[in-house]
């Protein structure tokens, strides 16, 4: 429930309060006129009786009211500290997907393995090192360096 309508609540009790002592003050003072000392005496007890039910329900919802606030407090609290986490998260997902991103520009992944490992080798990357990246054998790198040797030396293009 927002401070607001916690605040209009009590602002309402209190117009409440303020009403019966008013009613209260001109019932008394309609009752002298009249000289009605009797029924004027059960109206008081009655009034009264009105005012201590309204005292006792204020207090009442004062005290649901402060509880009310201190649970969503607690829970604006810990809603606060799960966004701070997720936006840890969000940042270090947003780092690995840069990286990830950075690996993927240079595997090329619309370049199939052959084509990815004669990229490798003009870029100075050794037999051990292309196997390893590619997760491959050492001899399939050998092979298809052999092969494009052989097609380069007949003048084909691979």
């Amino acid at each position: 429930m927002p401070f607001a309508d916690l605040s209009r609540i009590v602002s309402a009790l209190i117009f409440m309060d303020v009403l019966i002592v008013i009613v209260f003050v001109v019932f008394l003072w309609k009752s002298k006129t009249l000289n009605i000392e009797e029924g004027l005496q059960k109206k008081i007890e009655v009034f009264e009786s009105l005012i201590v039910d309204a005292d006792h329900m204020s207090i009442h919802l004062k005290k649901n009211l402060e509880e009310k606030y201190l649970v969503l407090k607690n829970l604006e609290e810990k809603i606060d500290r799960r966004i701070q986490h997720l936006q840890k998260l969000i940042d270090s997902a947003d780092q690995k997907m840069a990286s990830f991103d950075a690996h993927e520009r240079v595997t090329a992944p619309e370049l199939n393995q052959e084509q990815q490992i004669l990229r490798m080798v003009k870029d100075g990357m050794d037999l051990e090192a292309i196997a390893g990246h590619l997760s491959i054998p050492r001899g399939k790198v050998k092979l298809v360096l052999d092969l494009n040797k052989d097609n380069r030396n007949r003048g084909g293009v691979m």
